[in-house]
């Protein structure tokens, strides 16, 4: 099992949450569809067909960070490595943000990280009927679960390199079924002694009726019969309102930068080619 995180800091709970997120980018790097680029100041990820493509983990000398950003741009130009660069609050150096900038990187979008302190609330198991939240274990569920989650998330996740992580004891997955069909969607990653909760999704015509809120209950209940003392996530706009609701509070930032002058779009393509 994961070393489990028992009290935390805020600076320390802000760590966990960012390498929460880079560990899940690792370990999807080293499966069949993946790629795993580790030097010693950056990392990233090619992950075939789609998400997550990123360079991540910046820990530049402020001295080289000239040299290495113009090396970076030319992995980016020649499709060696994605465009889009994360920044969280553990990059250096301090003012990372504004060298990007000065070479040419764009600002995305920036998303709070968040953390629960499971600590601080028993909950129990029992969640209202709207859904019926089960484990998958086998790929026949596992493809209806992708399937679900890609009308949320625009078809950036890849079938083949998230089946990969199936069964695995880092992750799991969970379907929500309403009627007979499954509606809704969430996953946990345990790493970095927190359970990082991903992919939380409701199918379009069934959203604002507590199914997001019954999914994410079944992570946290789950993260705490295991152990755990924090649950953590990234919180889009959106999702943001409910995350609070549950108690989840701001630990952190994580921003996305983008290189204009190659597109995403392009970077795929060419590393799809051979898929």
């Amino acid at each position: 099992m994961d070393n489990i995180l028992s009290e935390a800091n805020p600076e320390l709970l802000s760590h966990a949450t960012e390498n929460n997120l880079y560990d899940l980018y690792t370990e999807i790097g080293k499966l069949d569809k993946g790629e795993l680029f580790v030097q010693e100041d950056i990392e990233w990820v090619i992950a075939r067909p789609y998400w997550p493509n990123f360079i991540f983990r910046p820990q530049f000398k402020p001295q080289s960070i000239s040299l290495r950003l113009s090396h970076i741009i030319r992995k980016i130009r020649n499709l060696d490595a994605p465009p889009v660069m994360q920044v969280g609050n553990q990059a250096k150096p301090n003012d990372l943000d504004e060298c990007l900038k000065r070479n040419g990187f764009q600002m995305l979008v920036e998303r709070s990280r968040m953390a629960l302190d499971l600590k601080a609330k028993y909950l129990s198991s029992a969640t209202p009927n709207k859904l019926d939240i089960f484990k998958i274990k086998n790929r026949e569920d596992f493809e209806i679960w992708i399937d679900v989650a890609l009308r949320s998330f625009n078809s950036y996740l890849g079938k083949d390199i998230f089946g990969s992580l199936l069964n695995g004891e880092k992750v799991r997955f969970y379907s929500g079924v309403h009627n007979g069909q499954v509606v809704a969607t969430s996953m946990i990653f345990f790493s970095a002694g927190v359970a990082g909760i991903y992919f939380v999704s409701v199918i379009p015509e069934l959203r604002n009726r507590g199914m997001g809120r019954e999914m994410m209950l079944r992570c946290i209940y789950d993260a705490q019969e295991l152990g755990y003392n924090y649950c953590i996530l990234q919180a889009t706009d959106i999702g943001e309102h409910l995350y609070r609701s549950l108690g989840f509070k701001l630990c952190g930032t994580l921003k996305y930068f983008f290189f204009p002058d190659v597109s995403v779009q392009s970077f795929l393509q060419n590393n799809t080619e051979d898929t």
